[in-house]
């Protein structure tokens, strides 16, 4: 068995790269054991093999090569105590938020199947809808350069790690008498535990509502409103706010207009 390797030898031993052995040794957190004064050539031993490992495993952890440098520095049992204690908070936190992205992501996966398997867009009902909160920032969009900066600004006010895509909280609010499809009030839906800014919460009343899922082209929106307050008028109602659009498929799942789904939601009471 060799006493010292040559940098390429204990690289291959240790299934590290030699380029990291050679950056460990720029930043003072691993030097080799020896260096041949003549050629500069690095040579390492079996016997540092517990400081590697250790370097290792506190990476795995998620700690920061300044964090490990100075836990060489000062290593002893409390510290090493309160090292492993904090990491061991630090990874209940990141166990937290990859079990609440899983929730998610299982979510819009149930979210999109049950889309997919959606045939009926012609079928209008009343529905009795429960008050639901919302982030907007009180402005009305009418462009689509308008409506991404408030999707910025209210991703921000979110306050949260959890991704969009494929979600259906994404919506509009539009006045009752609007002419324009793409002229409304961009929010997203949000949780009862939600850790969004308060300055941006509002809520979308509770009520009875005349919803139907619409599929096709946005540009022809304005359409099918119209043919649902026909049927209002007829089943002895009549609207009483502003209509709720709520994405179900939008241009973060499809480019293809088509296949976009929104559901309409108009607020109705007894005429």
């Amino acid at each position: 068995m060799k006493e010292k390797m040559t940098i390429g030898e204990y690289a291959k031993l240790r299934n590290v790269t030699a380029e990291t052995l050679r950056h460990y040794d720029r930043i003072g957190l691993f030097k080799p054991l020896e260096r041949d004064p003549d050629t500069g050539y690095r040579y390492y031993s079996i016997i540092q093999d517990e400081k590697l490992g250790t370097i290792r495993e506190l990476q795995h952890l998620g700690m920061s090569i300044e964090e490990i440098k100075a836990y060489f520095d000062h290593r002893n049992l409390k510290q090493s105590f309160s090292l492993l204690q904090k990491a061991h908070l630090q990874l209940q936190e990141r166990v937290k938020t990859l079990q609440k992205l899983e929730r998610t992501l299982a979510d819009r996966i149930d979210h999109l199947d049950q889309i997919m398997q959606h045939t009926d867009f012609e079928t209008i009902e009343v529905k009795t809808l429960p008050d639901r909160l919302i982030v907007h920032n009180n402005t009305v969009s009418s462009n689509i350069h308008e409506v991404s900066y408030t999707s910025l600004e209210l991703e921000k006010a979110l306050n949260e790690s959890t991704p969009l895509l494929a979600s259906n909280r994404l919506g509009f609010l539009v006045d009752d008498t609007e002419s324009n499809p793409e002229r409304g009030t961009l929010f997203i839906l949000i949780d009862p535990d939600h850790t969004a800014d308060p300055a941006y919460i509002h809520k979308i009343p509770a009520g009875q509502y005349a919803c139907k899922i619409y599929k096709g082209s946005y540009r022809n929106i304005l359409t099918e409103i119209k043919k649902m307050k026909k049927w209002i008028a007829r089943q002895g109602l009549q609207s009483t706010g502003p209509i709720v659009e709520i994405f179900l498929l939008d241009i973060s799942v499809t480019d293809r207009i088509e296949n976009e789904v929104v559901e309409l939601q108009i607020p109705i009471i007894p005429r």
